[in-house]
């Protein structure tokens, strides 16, 4: 999970779906969830916590011991979330122990705010902005995942988490597959679980993170730094005709992390190009979009882009 630093305040109402059905008196049904209103996140319990938002919005703060502003917005967001009683959970990452989380965010500044939805990064803000402006944020995120089905509520347990969902036979046998390093096997579980089930959205994403993971070992079978780095230069002098370059590109971009360099450079192929060569370039792009994650920013940016070079 990478995410671009970011400033200001998101704009959460970007984020819209349909609303969910609602109970006789016109309110969302509540489900009651396990787990603390406020807790310590670390990579121990980082995969519980995204278990939790795909429950009810969870808001981790990002927060260094020397930092008065950190400590300053923790208190703040402590506060503003117990009013909500459970609604919304309050996760704070010790950056100074947690280098990993951080990284695993892109965190690059503290104090620093992501709200999770349904196991997606969205950046909120950055610094220390003033307590009324954090409440109205915490009241758009509520709504916002409010929209998105997200109506659970935790019961406050200090020792509780949300209960780990029951994985298909065919999705644990992928993921055992990827485990012992098989993509062979692993392709063939997510191929099999989606002709079982062409709804199954889960499947589609992790197929599509396999295939990269095949084509990226295909690229650079020795996972050469060297290597890579020898095929995105001689890529970045490339006539953006040449789609198989590019498309070897961009997937070694995405697997460095660097997903912002593999849309751009698809979309300016896409622009460049015409009929079979477009279609199959935007078809890989859609791909990658579903591996970082329909609700990442830099995917709601590209999408906006791929708009326009289509159209």
């Amino acid at each position: 999970m990478s995410m671009p630093g970011f400033g200001g305040v998101f704009d959460l109402s970007t984020l819209k779906k349909e609303p969910e059905p609602v109970n006789e008196a016109g309110q969302p049904s509540l489900a009651t969830i396990p787990g603390p209103w406020v807790l310590t996140l670390t990579e121990k319990n980082l995969e519980s916590t995204l278990q939790t938002s795909m429950s009810l919005p969870v808001i981790v703060v990002f927060a260094a011991p020397e930092s008065e502003h950190s400590q300053t917005l923790i208190s703040q967001l402590t506060n503003l979330i117990t009013k909500r009683a459970g609604r919304i959970q309050l996760a704070v990452v010790d950056t100074s122990t947690e280098r990993g989380v951080a990284g695993a965010f892109g965190i690059q500044a503290v104090p620093s705010v992501v709200a999770l939805l349904q196991g997606q990064p969205v950046p909120l803000f950055q610094g220390l902005p003033d307590s009324q402006a954090i409440d109205e944020t915490l009241s758009k995120l509520l709504k916002a995942g409010e929209q998105y089905g997200l109506n659970g509520v935790l019961d406050g347990d200090p020792e509780g988490a949300a209960p780990e969902p029951e994985i298909p036979p065919l999705h644990q046998e992928g993921l055992v597959a990827l485990e012992a390093g098989n993509l062979d096997a692993a392709h063939a579980a997510y191929t099999a679980a989606i002709k079982e089930n062409p709804g199954d959205l889960e499947a589609k994403t992790a197929l599509n993170q396999v295939e990269l993971l095949q084509r990226v070992q295909a690229i650079n079978p020795q996972n050469s730094p060297l290597e890579a780095q020898g095929l995105l230069h001689a890529a970045a002098s490339s006539p953006l005709t040449e789609i198989d370059v590019h498309l070897q590109a961009a997937d070694l971009e995405l697997s460095f992390g660097h997903a912002e360099a593999a849309f751009t450079r698809l979309i300016d192929v896409i622009k460049a190009t015409q009929g079979e060569d477009r279609d199959l370039v935007r078809t890989r792009l859609l791909a990658l979009f579903d591996i970082v994650g329909q609700h990442s920013p830099s995917v709601h940016q590209a999408r906006k882009a791929l708009t326009n070079a289509l159209f």
